[in-house]
């Protein structure tokens, strides 16, 4: 009889064949994505042998293009799943640019798979037995209270013969019409030819039942039963431009500055191939929104280009979801026109509730103008459309800190850089959080990770602690000031933000006016941010927030 495949690690125990994770304590685990389960499995299985990221994607997405970020992924949710904390290796080891290792402890358990009963089925010896004999046997039936079916054999041994029952029953179904022959065999045999045939005959029928349904299938849809991918439902019947569009999708998910131009190159190439697929234009219109948003981008001229793309997209097809998306974010952060933005917004889910990019861009419009609650019910539905994105997870952390949540704020950056560990934006929402929490000493330290990070000069972060040891964060925000090459924002509103935080009012309004005239995205979240709280009794607070709502 097989074994299940049957592993204990630590408190968990991984069936395979049940696809089930279990803790000592008996509580299932549903929420391990399927892709993050296999990787878990494949992992386990090794041996503690280290497995390349390349290895582990080959198995996890044979037939697919897929980005490393996908795999880190899937080993974050297992570690969360797994219970590890930051800075652990319990049970998955990362070793930097190679792969990961299993290193928990993994016990092998043998314990045999279920299977139906049958006449023939060993549960009923003792042991395997050998008979020669020359004797006939006298074969009885009968049916017990339970209704179970019996058969029983009374047997006339001569010399050499040997037989071992329990309690006489079920040893064989044998009949008077079986000759000599037939009895020299072996019981285990006999009875391995039969489920050899039994299984046999069911793979026969299953195959062929398989190939009428198949047959009937094709008859009725003729040549589109093999048409899966791509298909006019996913905007494109070529296929080279899908996969460059997926191809682009995966890179902008990472939200790094460096992988916008490839992306971009890789949507250029999908339009031109087809110039009808709506979805690559919508994917164009948000890319170019996100390059605006780096610096040394030269904002006015992406935001043209994203809405040039945005027109195309809708000319093609009216009622995409995406589009509508692309245009509330567009209308809220260039056009600061929150009406137009909500009215788009709100039309994008109406098209699609399941868009996980549409409730994304929705909470962001609602954080935006103070509706907090709302904003965070929207982002967790886009979570749980699509639980790893990236963008979603930084979109529920922003809502957070607008929210003044600073508490689950902090979880989820740090949430965040586990899985991203080599991103410096996450660093820089965290110590800003740390920061608005009093939390300076922590606060410092991960601004001195983000330096490292960027490989910003050793002369400059020696002038950060130098700053900080003088006279804290003030004069650490002077720094900032005198260093926006360390900052992963430099444009004139998080100036503002930083003279607002030291006590220059003159020298913030100046830099939100230059924020105001420039048309800056930011201009976007001038009523809920923390940073600007010294300045909201200010007169040209009032006025500025009367220019935005009245443009």
């Amino acid at each position: 009889m097989k074994n299940k495949e049957l592993y204990e690690f630590g408190e968990f125990r991984l069936d395979v064949e049940e696809h089930t994770l279990t803790r000592s304590d008996g509580l299932k685990n549903g929420q391990l994505p399927e892709k993050a389960f296999q990787t878990l499995i494949i992992l386990v299985r090794s041996g503690g042998r280290l497995l390349s990221k390349q290895e582990l994607i080959d198995q996890i997405w044979p037939d697919s293009f897929v980005e490393e970020n996908n795999l880190d992924k899937c080993v974050h949710a297992i570690r969360h799943v797994l219970g590890e904390k930051p800075g652990e290796q319990k049970f998955i080891e990362t070793v930097r640019k190679h792969g990961y290792r299993f290193v928990a402890t993994v016990k092998t358990l043998e314990t045999p798979r279920e299977e139906p009963a049958s006449l023939l089925d060993s549960e009923f010896l003792t042991e395997p037995t050998t008979f020669k004999t020359h004797s006939r046997p006298t074969i009885s039936t009968a049916t017990t209270e339970s209704g179970a079916f019996v058969v029983s054999a009374k047997w006339n041994l001569e010399d050499d013969g040997k037989i071992v029952q329990e309690n006489g029953q079920r040893i064989a179904h044998l009949t008077e019409s079986e000759n000599r022959a037939d009895l020299e065999q072996t019981l285990p045999a006999k009875r391995y030819r039969f489920r050899r045939l039994r299984r046999s005959a069911t793979y026969v029928v299953t195959g062929i039942v398989l190939l009428m349904v198949v047959s009937l299938y094709e008859y009725l849809n003729g040549p589109y039963i093999t048409k899966v991918y791509p298909s006019p439902e996913l905007g494109t019947t070529n296929e080279e431009a899908y996969r460059l569009y997926r191809q682009a999708e995966n890179l902008g998910a990472r939200r790094n500055q460096e992988n916008m131009p490839t992306a971009l190159g890789y949507l250029n190439q999908a339009v031109t191939l087809d110039p009808d697929f709506a979805r690559a234009w919508a994917a164009k219109a948000h890319l170019h929104r996100y390059i605006a948003e780096y610096p040394g981008a030269d904002q006015a001229e992406q935001y043209k280009t994203s809405m040039d793309a945005l027109g195309k997209a809708l000319a093609i097809d009216p009622n995409l979801s995406e589009a509508h998306s692309a245009l509330c974010l567009n209308k809220l952060r260039y056009e600061f026109d929150s009406a137009g933005a909500e009215s788009a917004c709100i039309r994008a889910l109406e098209l699609d509730p399941d868009s996980s990019v549409g409730h994304k861009v929705y909470a962001t419009f609602l954080y935006s103008r103070g509706r907090f609650d709302e904003a965070i019910a929207e982002i967790k539905r886009a979570l749980d459309l699509q639980p790893l994105a990236l963008e979603h997870q930084q979109t529920y952390a922003l809502a957070l800190y607008y929210a003044r949540r600073y508490e689950e704020e902090e979880a989820q950056w740090k949430r965040l850089i586990e899985l991203n560990p080599t991103h410096g934006f996450i660093y820089t929402r965290l110590f800003m959080n740390l920061k608005q929490q009093g939390k300076d000493d922590k606060a410092f330290d991960y601004l001195i990770k983000k330096l490292a990070l960027n490989r910003v000069d050793n002369e400059i972060i020696e002038r950060f602690r130098t700053a900080y040891a003088a006279s804290g964060w003030r004069g650490v925000t002077i720094e900032r000031i005198k260093h926006p090459e360390t900052e992963s924002f430099t444009g004139p509103f998080d100036v503002a933000c930083l003279y607002a935080t030291v006590g220059n009012r003159d020298k913030a309004f100046e830099y939100l006016e230059k924020a105001y005239l420039e048309h800056s995205y930011r201009i976007a979240v001038l009523q809920v941010e923390p940073q600007l709280d010294p300045l909201r009794n200010d007169p040209r607070y009032a006025d500025l927030v009367r220019r935005v709502e009245g443009n």
